[in-house]
């Protein structure tokens, strides 16, 4: 775990192999009732993270909230030591899963 964000409840990590394009994966997990409208976590490299998941899309159940949730857009600037940034709003209860 590389991000906690304890007065939103919001953890992230990030999960990889051999690490790089095709290989690294960042989750964004919110524990709160309340949607987090611009979480900003750490990247390990800049550029467009493809958003793969969102446990908060409305065609799993349209009681879900459907949060409008997007690729993360990593620019630099260091943040929970990674040399990179981006922000993405997380819906209540749910779980990002962006990769390069």
């Amino acid at each position: 775990m590389f991000h906690l964000k304890t007065q939103c409840n919001v953890i992230a990590f990030h999960r990889w192999d051999r690490g790089g394009p095709g290989d690294d994966v960042v989750v964004i997990a919110s524990f709160s009732h309340q949607p987090q409208e611009n979480c900003i976590v750490g990247c390990p490299a800049a550029n467009r993270w493809i958003l793969r998941f969102n446990s908060d899309w409305h065609g799993y159940n349209a009681f879900f909230d459907g949060l409008q949730s997007a690729d993360l857009a990593a620019l630099p600037g260091e943040r929970d030591g990674f040399p990179c940034q981006g922000s993405s709003g997380v819906g209540p209860y749910s779980v990002l899963i962006d990769s390069q």
